[in-house]
């Protein structure tokens, strides 16, 4: 069997790591020797025989001269597979969890982490680093896990009282108001429910002038709400974008469901990034309808000039027959004698062009 350089190297036996396993049988000194490689590595101990792969155990099996088969006579309930952890967590200046240490993981969680991270690996590998500091045997994966979601759950709730607090109830009020559902008549003759928060997070067609108005009147809506400028000043972007992101895809009933802390901060988040990127928007459409404008303006103005600049043909053959003309009858007038050989219009289409043109 080949063992990548990696894998070796997490389950390599060191020298003074052997003296743990010396005087112990067959099967309690592979056991000892994988639960040690293990734990050094996951900063617990497995949950079942199978979190061990085959690779380890065979990799593990050969340095220390056991047979891989005698891993499986070790008693997972055992007194033998008890006192092997005991030993080991001493070994390595560990110490087993306790309710307690639970309890103030989790609150640091709460008070320390969870402003910055909400995402269940790196919050997994935070903890993990947090009780490798500590010398105390990190969680099982399913209390790892109940912990984050209860931690989750009560930093939420904390958060979203804040914010709720922070806010008037004439903003509030205007929340409420933006789910509330209208009835409008659709194309089928019926009626199609409608709430004014579906217009704000509506997004604005082609640049042009309905459009640049369409987004003033969003903004318009937003700012009536008075939402305070600083209100998430010390909030981390990543949580401003999580609940962003949430309010995003929320139907408004969806969002009516929610306690009026939740709801409001939801509302409040994305009003408050929408606000931010309305702003922006307004801009570019306006400076993209300007540009549209000055464009059609120069089509209109080339159109003109391209009108104007007409070229008369054979116009030196004309000049040609004003000469002939003039000198056969000299003293004859313009409209009897230059006119039939050339138009009026003619001669102010040749002047027009020169003149132009220079």
């Amino acid at each position: 069997m080949i063992f990548s350089e990696h894998f070796a190297e997490r389950w390599l036996i060191l020298p003074e790591e052997m003296a743990l396993l010396a005087g112990r049988p067959a099967h309690s000194r592979l056991g000892c020797a994988l639960l040690l490689k293990f734990f050094q590595e996951n900063g617990r101990f497995p949950s079942n025989r199978e979190e061990i792969n085959e690779e380890g155990v065979a990799l593990v099996s050969k340095q220390i001269g056991v047979e891989a088969k005698a891993w499986q006579n070790l008693d997972w309930d055992g007194r033998t597979f008890k006192r092997i952890r005991v030993e080991i967590r001493d070994w390595l200046g560990f110490r087993q969890t306790s309710v307690l240490d639970l309890e103030e993981l989790k609150r640091w969680l709460v008070d320390e982490i969870l402003g910055n991270e909400h995402r269940t690996d790196q919050l997994k590998n935070t903890i993990f680093e947090q009780c490798r500091k500590l010398k105390i045997e990190t969680p099982a994966l399913e209390a790892t896990h109940r912990m984050i979601r209860s931690a989750l759950q009560e930093h939420e709730t904390r958060f979203c009282e804040e914010i709720f607090h922070r806010l008037d109830q004439k903003t509030k009020d205007g929340f409420d108001a933006l789910l509330l559902p209208q009835k409008l008549p659709d194309a089928d003759g019926g009626n199609e429910e409608w709430t004014p928060w579906q217009k704000i997070k509506a997004e604005p067609g082609k640049a042009g002038l309905d459009s640049v108005s369409d987004v003033a009147s969003q903004l318009r809506q937003i700012q009536t709400l008075e939402l305070p400028q600083t209100l998430f000043r010390a909030v981390s972007p990543k949580i401003l974008e999580r609940y962003f992101k949430r309010a995003s895809v929320e139907e408004p009933f969806e969002l009516r469901r929610h306690a009026a802390p939740l709801r409001a901060t939801l509302l409040a988040i994305y009003l408050h990034r929408r606000r931010e990127s309305l702003t922006d928007h307004l801009v570019e459409l306006f400076i993209e309808t300007i540009h549209k404008m000055s464009k059609r303006a120069e089509k209109r103005v080339q159109s003109e000039l391209s009108d104007c600049l007409q070229k008369v043909p054979n116009k030196l053959k004309l000049f040609v027959s004003v000469a002939k003309a003039s000198l056969t009858t000299p003293k004859g007038t313009i409209e009897d004698v230059i006119y039939p050989i050339v138009p009026e219009q003619i001669l102010q289409a040749i002047l027009q062009e020169i003149e132009t043109t220079g």
